[in-house]
């Protein structure tokens, strides 16, 4: 049966990387950098290694700290990082100590989903109509934004021309004046934690007017 030995590196100092350090991430060079996100204060952050077989003490290391990790591993190599905060997010690094090989690097970014966009319209000039949106809640992550509209519910879907996929604004040509019948606007983020879309309906007459 194989034995497996994990440890925990502590805190030894905050100054400067010890020639330990400078040997251990000298070796993650040539080795894959993972991303992995997580939500920030998500009870446990698993960051997970693959423990080489036979005898092998595995340790872990945060390359941007040069310190050692002061969170539990588990029997099968993974690092626990409790009470996810802004200060973890970086680079990590699981090991062989027995042989100094690099098994696994991972850039760990912490966030939240995107809540809802809030969303406005407006107008300078008929039948020209502009929206902008906003999310209540900075989510610390790469988040896109996708936009379209449709006059009714039944109408044709059309896109709502924003400038960029991370603009917070889109216009609308040509909108139909006098319309019984609402435009509805899609306004949807998304990020690596999940997506979020508002509906926002309006009527053309109602669209405020600006000058």
């Amino acid at each position: 049966m194989q034995r497996i030995i994990l440890t925990i590196s502590f805190v030894l100092s905050p100054g400067f990387p010890s020639q330990e350090d400078i040997v251990w991430f000298n070796g993650s060079k040539g080795v894959p950098l993972d991303q992995q996100y997580a939500s920030l204060g998500a009870p446990e952050v698993l960051l997970h290694c693959p423990v080489p077989e036979g005898n092998s003490t595995v340790g872990w290391k945060m390359s941007s700290t040069f310190r050692g990790i002061l969170k539990a591993v588990r029997r099968d190599g993974s690092l626990v990082l409790q009470n996810a905060s802004l200060a973890q997010n970086g680079e990590y690094s699981c090991h062989d100590l027995a042989t100094g090989r690099v098994l696994r690097r991972i850039h760990l970014k912490l966030g939240y989903p995107p809540d809802k966009p809030l969303v406005w319209c407006w107008s300078t000039t008929y039948p020209a109509i502009n929206c902008s949106w906003r999310l209540e809640t900075k989510t610390h992550l790469p988040t896109f934004f996708s936009s379209t509209y449709r006059l009714g519910m039944g109408g044709e879907v059309k896109e709502c021309v924003q400038a960029t996929t991370v603009a917070n604004s889109c216009s609308i040509d040509n909108v139909q004046m006098f319309s019984i019948n609402p435009y509805v606007l899609n306004v949807t983020a998304v990020n690596p934690l999940g997506a979020a879309t508002t509906h926002y309906y309006f009527f053309q007459n109602e669209i405020r007017k600006f000058s």
